[in-house]
């Protein structure tokens, strides 16, 4: 029996999870908890054979003083160095271009996109509890380009996202802007824009870089 442990803020989904899950006769759920701050705990409490990991549950910060809590990439980069025997799915409705490659350096063993149907669920947690891993392709769906971006295409372009100039992207990387200016002409060319900061915007302002989330 595989015991689980499902973490994720929205409610309804969660339970939902939880029913389908208990609803098989090769798994349940050992505890369903909303934030990615209490994970550790539970991980230590229950010893769950996996953790199903939603990217983004805890509350953002009040303030510019406040500190922001944990994303579930941190969290799962902490169960996978403290728990190595644990197994973690990062589930995601978010449509952020860097978080699969984020999961992947975190040690998830899977990455999962919350729109795909409930069999297709079941079965990439049995194929990874089998020692198999589960990834989608490397872009999420929905983009009006169809190509993929190297890891440091995705840190170059998170930087512009976060309106950062040429020079200051440079500097942050430890690159030339020489080489800045060919990873920019690689995603221009990649995407048919005409100037990285059309590409930014379009990218932020239809949810698919994130500047604060996946890092």
């Amino acid at each position: 029996m595989v015991r689980i442990l499902v973490v994720d803020d929205q409610i309804l989904f969660r339970d939902g999870l939880v029913n389908l899950i208990n609803s098989q006769p090769d798994m349940k759920v050992a505890v369903a908890i909303g934030e990615a701050r209490d994970a550790l705990a539970f991980c230590e409490k229950v010893s769950p054979d996996l953790v199903l990991m939603d990217v983004l549950t805890d509350p953002p910060p009040q303030s510019l003083e406040d500190v922001a809590g944990p994303t579930g990439i941190n969290v799962t980069y902490n169960i996978r160095e403290q728990f190595p025997g644990i197994k973690v799915i990062i589930m995601t409705g978010l449509s952020e271009i860097s978080l699969l490659e984020a999961a992947k350096k975190a040690g998830a063993h899977g990455f999962l996109y919350k729109n795909i149907h409930s069999d297709q669920f079941i079965d990439a947690i049995r194929s990874i509890m089998k020692g198999q891993s589960t990834f989608p392709d490397a872009l999420p769906p929905g983009l009006p380009f169809h190509c993929s971006f190297s890891s440091r295409e995705i840190m170059v372009l998170r930087l512009f996202c976060m309106g950062k100039t040429r020079s200051e992207v440079a500097s942050e990387l430890g690159f030339s802007e020489a080489l800045i200016k060919v990873v920019v002409t690689s995603l221009l060319n990649k995407t048919g824009f005409d100037s990285i900061l059309r590409l930014a915007v379009f990218l932020t302002s239809s949810g698919y870089i994130l500047p604060n989330v996946g890092e």
